[in-house]
C-alpha cells in the first residue's frame, strides 16, 4: 500500500520526470523526422529518375535486365547507401546529444526532489547511453545501422516489384514512402526505449548516490499498460537486487515504467 511520503514522491517527481521524457522524445522526433524528410525525398528522385530513364525506351515499359544496363541499378543502390549513411550518422549525432542531454536533466530532478547538491557528471552519463543492457547484446548504435541495413533492402525490393509487376512509377514513389515510414517508427521506438533507460539508470545513480537501498516500481496504468508492468505496481525492491527488465524499467520495447524511492526503509 502507497504511503503518504510515497504518494508526495509520485506526484511531485513523476510529474517532472514525465515532462522531460515527452519534452526530450518531442525534440528528438522532431529533429529525426526532418531528416527522415528529407533523406526520403533525395531518395525518391533517385529512384523514380532511373525508372523514368528506363521506361522511356522503344517498349515504353521496363523489364528487370533494364536495371543492370550501364551498372544503373549499382550507382543507384551506391547513391542510396551513402545517403542513408549519412543520415544514420545524423541520427546517431541526434540521439548521443539527447540522451546526454536527458541523463543530465534527470539527475536535476532527482537531487533536487532528494535535497542533494547536483553536480554534472558527463563520464556517468556516457557511460550509461554507451552501456548494453538489451538480451541481444546490442548497443542502440548498432540498431540504427542494422534498421538502415534493412531499409536498403526494403527500398531494393519495392524497385524490384515495381518492374517486374510492371507498375508504375506512383507505385515505386508510395514504396519508397512506405519505406521511410516502417523506419521512421523503427527510430522512434529506439528512442523512446533509450530514453526510458537512461532516465531510470539517471535516476538510480541518483539514489545511490544518496544512500537510497530501497525503490518502488511505478506502472502507468491505463489501456496500454501490459500485465508484466501492471503485476509490478506498487512492489518494492532493493536497490542491490536491481535487473532492468525483470524488476526495474525498461521492461520492454516502448516501456513507461519508472520508479519512486523508499524512503523511510528500516533495515
Amino acid at each position: 500500500m502507497a504511503t503518504k511520503t510515497s504518494n508526495y514522491w509520485e506526484r511531485r517527481e513523476q510529474k517532472a520526470k514525465t515532462a522531460l521524457f515527452n519534452k526530450s522524445k518531442k525534440e528528438i522526433e522532431k529533429e529525426l523526422a526532418k531528416e527522415y524528410k528529407a533523406s526520403a525525398e533525395k531518395v525518391r528522385l533517385l529512384m523514380s529518375d532511373l525508372y523514368y530513364d528506363l521506361a522511356t525506351n522503344k517498349r515504353g515499359y521496363v523489364l528487370i535486365s533494364d536495371l543492370y544496363k550501364y551498372n544503373r541499378y549499382y550507382d543507384l543502390i551506391n547513391s542510396i547507401n551513402k545517403e542513408l549513411l549519412a543520415l544514420g550518422q545524423k541520427e546517431v549525432k541526434i540521439c548521443n546529444t539527447a540522451f546526454i542531454t536527458m541523463y543530465e536533466a534527470n539527475a536535476k530532478i532527482i537531487d533536487k526532489s532528494l535535497n542533494i547538491t547536483y553536480t554534472p557528471d558527463k563520464k556517468a552519463a556516457e557511460r550509461v547511453i554507451h552501456t548494453i543492457w538489451t538480451d541481444d547484446g546490442k548497443s542502440w548504435s548498432s540498431r540504427i545501422w542494422k534498421n538502415n541495413a534493412a531499409l536498403v533492402e526494403r527500398l531494393e525490393t519495392g524497385l524490384f516489384e515495381t518492374v517486374s509487376s510492371g507498375f508504375s512509377k506512383d507505385k515505386l514513389v508510395k514504396s519508397v514512402k512506405d519505406s521511410f515510414n516502417t523506419r521512421f517508427y523503427e527510430a522512434d521506438r529506439l528512442v523512446r526505449t533509450e530514453l526510458s533507460h537512461i532516465q531510470n539508470q539517471s535516476t538510480l545513480d541518483r539514489y545511490k548516490k544518496a544512500g537510497i537501498e530501497q525503490y518502488e516500481f511505478l506502472a502507468e496504468l491505463d489501456e496500454r499498460n501490459c500485465k508484466i508492468c501492471g503485476s509490478l505496481n506498487g512492489k518494492q525492491f532493493n536497490i542491490k537486487d536491481i535487473e532492468v527488465g525483470v524488476n526495474y524499467p525498461p521492461m520492454h520495447a516502448n516501456c513507461r515504467c519508472t520508479t519512486i524511492p523508499v524512503l523511510n526503509h528500516k533495515k
